[in-house]
C-alpha cells in the first residue's frame, strides 16, 4: 500500500541472518585456508630438505668419481639430469598441492554461500508475489542472485574429483588397519573395537571409503575422549549391499544432526564446525550410498554407511 517501506522489518531481519551465515562461512574457509597454507609451508621445508641431502649426495658420488677423468664424464651428465630430474619433481608436487588446497577451498566456499543465496532468492520470490507493482525492481535482483547459484554450481561442478572406480576391496582389512591407526590417535580409556565379519570384501571405490569411515572413526573417538568408552566398528553384506556401521559410547548426536541438518555450524562435537559429517554424506552420495545418523536407546551414537555394489566381487 501507498506510504509503507517495500521491505518487512521482519524481511530485513531474515536477510540480515542469511547475511551473517555468509560471512560465518567465509570466515570458516579463511581459516582452513590459513591452516592448509602453514601445512603446505611444512611440506615445502620437508621437500627442500629432501632435495637438498640428495644432492648433497649426489655431489659426493661426483667428487669420488672426479679423478677418474674422462671416464666420469658419463657420471657427471648423469648427476646434473638426475638433480633437475629432483628439483623439476618436486616444483611439480608442491605446484599439485596448492592447486589442490585452492580448488578445496574454492569449493567449499561455493558449496557454504549456495544455501545463503538460496535462501535470499526464495524471500525475494516471495515478495515479488506478494507485491507485483514492484516487479520490475525485484525481477532483476532475482535473475542475478539466479545467475550466481548457476555460476557457483559449475565451479562445484568442476572442482570436485572424479570418482576413482570401483575395485575388488578387502574391507576387512582396511577397518583392521583403520582400528590400528584410530587405537593409537584415542585417548587413554578409549577402546577401538573391530567387529566387520571376517574375510568381507566388495566391489566399491576403496580410497573414498576408507576417507568415510576414517572421518566416522575420528568423529567416534572424538565424542568419547572425554570420559573414556568405546568406538566399534562393524559390517557385513546385506540385500541393499554393504553396510559398514561406527558406534561409540558418547553422548550421541544432537538433534539438529539427527534431523540431517548437516549444513555449517552444524556438528556433532561442541566447537565442532560440520564439516567432517557433511564430507562424509557427500563422498557416500558420490559412492552411489546414503549415510544414516541416529542414537541408540542404551546411549552412544551410530552412524551407518550403506553402498550397493554393481557386482559381485571376484
Amino acid at each position: 500500500a501507498l506510504g509503507q517501506p517495500l521491505v518487512s522489518r521482519a524481511d530485513l531481519l531474515a536477510a540480515a541472518g542469511v547475511l551473517a551465515q555468509i560471512v560465518d562461512a567465509e570466515s570458516q574457509v579463511q581459516e582452513r585456508i590459513f591452516a592448509d597454507a602453514r601445512r603446505d609451508a611444512r611440506r615445502e621445508t620437508l621437500l627442500t630438505f629432501v632435495a637438498l641431502l640428495l644432492l648433497g649426495l649426489l655431489s659426493a658420488i661426483a667428487v669420488w668419481a672426479a679423478p677418474r677423468a674422462a671416464a666420469t664424464a658419463p657420471v657427471r651428465k648423469l648427476l646434473r639430469a638426475s638433480i633437475r630430474t629432483v628439483f623439476d619433481q618436486r616444483r611439480s608436487l608442491l605446484r599439485a598441492e596448492r592447486m589442490a588446497i585452492a580448488a578445496e577451498s574454492a569449493a567449499t566456499l561455493a558449496h557454504e554461500l549456495r544455501n545463503p543465496l538460496a535462501g535470499v532468492t526464495m524471500g525475494l520470490q516471495n515478495l515479488e508475489r506478494e507485491l507485483p507493482d514492484h516487479a520490475t525492481r525485484i525481477g532483476p535482483m532475482v535473475g542475478e542472485l539466479q545467475r550466481v547459484s548457476r555460476t557457483l554450481n559449475d565451479h562445484l561442478g568442476a572442482l570436485r574429483a572424479p570418482l576413482e572406480p570401483a575395485t575388488d576391496t578387502d574391507v576387512a582389512q582396511m577397518v583392521d588397519e583403520l582400528v590400528e591407526l584410530l587405537t593409537y590417535e584415542a585417548a587413554a580409556g578409549v577402546a577401538v573395537v573391530d567387529d566387520v565379519v571376517d574375510g568381507l570384501r566388495a566391489r566399491v571405490p576403496a580410497d573414498r571409503l576408507r576417507q568415510v569411515l576414517l572421518n566416522l572413526g575420528l568423529n567416534a573417538i572424538q565424542a568419547v575422549e572425554a570420559g573414556g568408552g568405546r568406538v566399534v566398528f562393524e559390517g557385513g553384506r546385506t540385500p541393499e549391499g554393504l553396510r559398514l556401521e561406527v558406534h561409540d559410547t558418547g553422548p550421541g548426536f544432537p538433534e539438529p544432526v539427527l534431523k540431517g541438518a548437516m549444513g555449517p555450524l552444524v556438528s556433532s562435537k561442541p566447537g565442532g564446525s560440520g564439516v567432517g559429517l557433511r564430507l562424509v554424506r557427500r563422498l557416500t552420495e558420490e559412492m552411489g550410498g546414503r549415510l544414516q545418523v541416529q542414537n541408540d536407546p542404551a546411549g552412544g551414537a551410530r552412524a551407518v554407511v550403506i553402498l550397493p555394489e554393481l557386482e559381485e566381487p571376484s
